[in-house]
């Protein structure tokens, strides 16, 4: 435990020697993957140790992607609350099935196109199969009801269908036509995706977290470090309160700017200063799935707090006391007063703190395991191994194109 002590006040001083040279909103994520790293076994460390810069520096290119890739930023977030909601209880954990259950999907023919299934409104919502449209129940040409949905599943993933690229959800008649008995050789099926505008993190976090698997697997060290400090942003996300809900910057309760208030100016001021970042070392992970899942469910139990406080807060201190003048990058910017949002921090009972500190641990684990089953590779064997740059250089051309709107706190 001592010697992860020191390991964690060398990696803070050196963070906190460069934190001005930080974008303004980065400083969160860059510090949760830089210690991190200090959580990692002995087979470990001395790799990620190596490339400690680039996986603190690039923990933010999944934010700065978000202007510049149409799919992006549904990945940072899930509108957790609507669907508990509306499906009284979180959506299904396969991601193609939550897309299923909660989509129209349409026959397209040569002249016409006609609702076949609507999972949004109809009165078996949420079951295990899916259910014809009236028209179809009167048109003679079925013998049953519906068809099971793990079959239609089956036929999607049967042909390696990308489900995170943007592109519409078309499909020839060769996948379904022993599914759908009356489907015609020149039909299409089209499912119109209701599920994935209102966020999917936890589904985009198992997928990097596979990303990274294979990564060890190939023993492909720009891979391994890329896939590392992209799935630490996704991880800090996940541990955020307002990134599961729809009221994500208090916009429902006119309590704007609480997003930025809570993720951001609480841990630039008091991380360093006052936080604890003793952790512990990461944990093989048994089912990856269930832990991003809990992960979620426990940050959205912290989104009534975060809400309420800041209410609280907010109505019994004075305007001329929320709001002070700082300079960030040569920028004199409105934020909120140090004693103003020390205030918010306390009676969160430290959330924000609790809240990294999980993050710091779960994604070391999350590093471990992908190692660990990807069959242990030697990682000191590839230290010799430089990355290679020409890729980034790429995303930074492409990321400076920005031109895709988000959600307005960010």
């Amino acid at each position: 435990m001592r010697t992860g002590l020191i390991f964690i006040v060398v990696g803070i001083l050196a963070f906190q020697a460069t934190r001005n040279q930080f974008v303004w909103g980065f400083f969160g994520h860059r510090l949760i993957n830089r210690l991190a790293v200090f959580t990692l076994p002995e087979a470990m460390i001395e790799f990620y140790k190596s490339h400690l810069d680039y996986i603190t520096d690039h923990s933010v290119d999944p934010d700065k992607r978000r202007y510049a890739v149409k799919t992006e930023a549904i990945c940072h977030f899930i509108d957790l609350d609507k669907w508990i909601y509306e499906n009284h209880g979180i959506p299904d954990k396969d991601y193609l099935k939550a897309i299923l259950k909660n989509s129209a999907i349409y026959l397209i023919s040569k002249d016409s196109s006609t609702l076949l299934f609507d999972t949004i409104y109809s009165k078996f919502k949420g079951a295990d199969s899916l259910f014809y449209c009236k028209y179809w129940m009167d048109s003679g040409l079925i013998t049953n009801g519906g068809i099971e949905l793990q079959a239609i599943c089956k036929a999607i993933k049967l042909h390696n269908f990308n489900l995170f690229d943007g592109k519409d959800w078309i499909f020839p008649a060769n996948y379904f036509e022993t599914i759908v008995p009356f489907i015609q050789v020149d039909d299409m099926i089209e499912i119109v995706d209701r599920f994935s505008n209102h966020g999917i993190l936890p589904y985009n976090l198992e997928r990097c977290y596979n990303k990274l698997v294979k990564a060890f697997e190939t023993e492909n060290v720009n891979a391994i470090v890329r896939c590392s400090a992209e799935i630490g942003h996704y991880i800090g996300d996940a541990h955020v309160p307002l990134h599961t809900s729809m009221n994500y910057n208090g916009q429902l309760t006119n309590q704007h700017g609480i997003h930025a208030f809570w993720e951001s100016r609480i841990p630039e001021l008091f991380a360093i200063e006052s936080f604890d970042f003793v952790v512990g070392k990461a944990k093989y992970i048994g089912d990856v799935r269930e832990r991003i899942w809990e992960v979620i469910l426990e940050s959205h139990q912290g989104v009534s707090m975060a809400l309420e406080m800041e209410r609280k807060l907010s109505v019994s201190t004075p305007d001329d006391e929320k709001y002070c003048y700082d300079t960030r990058l040569n920028v004199v910017v409105k934020t909120q007063c140090k004693a103003y949002a020390k205030s918010y921090m306390e009676l969160l009972d430290h959330q924000v703190e609790e809240r990294m500190r999980e993050s710091i641990l779960t994604l070391g684990s999350i590093w471990m395991t992908a190692w660990y089953e990807a069959g242990q590779p030697d990682l000191n064997a590839l230290l010799n191994k430089p990355l290679n740059t020409s890729e980034e250089e790429q995303d930074s051309f492409m990321l400076s194109k920005s031109g895709i709107l988000d959600r307005e706190h960010e």
